[in-house]
């Protein structure tokens, strides 16, 4: 689910839970041992978080009523701003790598035109001095 492409649309700033509960920040005041439920997921915690002991000192979202927990990289990647940031940036590397690409292009083709008008001068110049 939020593995991949996601939908802008539905995405909000206040990050909710599989059910649609919004989390509630806990920061690390409750460091009692929990794990990252996007661990569970296809994906996997953002912060490499595989069990209870991973927690320590991790900034905790927390849905009370699913027993839901994410950890602060996983909160903020479910984010829409951080999604969209993500794309830009995304989309920018695409754009350098296109430039570069056409950059690369247009030499090749620049240095054949040049060989080819080369040629032609040189059988220009044969041909005058017959």
């Amino acid at each position: 689910k939020w593995c991949g492409k996601m939908q802008m649309d539905k995405l909000r700033e206040d990050v909710e839970c599989p059910a649609g509960h919004n989390m509630e920040p806990l920061g690390v005041s409750e460091d009692i041992g929990w794990y990252c439920d996007a661990s569970e997921e296809p994906c996997g915690c953002k912060s490499g978080m595989k069990a209870a002991a991973d927690s320590k000192g991790q900034n905790r979202y927390r849905c009370e009523v699913c027993n839901y927990d994410l950890c602060e990289t996983c909160y903020q990647s479910r984010c829409k701003s951080t999604v969209a940031l993500e794309r830009l940036e995304m989309l920018k590397q695409d754009l350098a790598s296109q430039g570069s690409q056409l950059q690369a292009s247009a030499d090749t083709l620049k240095s054949d035109l040049a060989t080819q008008v080369a040629a032609i001068q040189e059988a220009n110049e044969k041909k005058l001095a017959l």
